[in-house]
């Protein structure tokens, strides 16, 4: 597993780690287009070290943290008490809350898709 965390990160993986999130977010997202590069890859880089603070260090659940931040706003922790609750237990493995974070948000990609092709 890729560990995301600053301290031992450099600034090559920190670099491609925050251009991989950021062609995510433009393939997927249109108005993620219009942002500018510096900005959109410094918020990444912000949204994964928070996600560190949950115990989420490996690339997967640190993408899929920003993604979730992408789609809900960047405070889904704090405003959306499903996943409040779940991310910050500490009594749930780091791995249990990467698992339910990223089931929620694969949930919510397939609601989101699915209401795009009815309209």
């Amino acid at each position: 597993m890729i560990i995301v965390d600053e301290q031992q990160i450099g600034e090559v993986a920190k670099d491609a780690f925050c251009e991989h999130v950021r062609a995510l977010l433009v393939q997927n997202f249109p108005d993620a287009k219009m942002e500018d590069d510096a900005r959109l890859k410094k918020e990444i880089w912000e949204q994964a070290k928070l996600a560190n603070t949950y115990g989420l260090h490996g690339k997967r659940s640190c993408a899929t943290f920003v993604v979730t931040a992408w789609i809900l706003g960047i405070g889904f922790d704090k405003t959306h008490s499903v996943l409040r609750r779940t991310l910050s237990d500490a009594k749930l493995a780091p791995c249990v809350r990467a698992a339910a974070l990223e089931e929620y948000t694969l949930n919510l990609l397939v609601a989101i898709t699915s209401r795009r092709g009815r309209e």
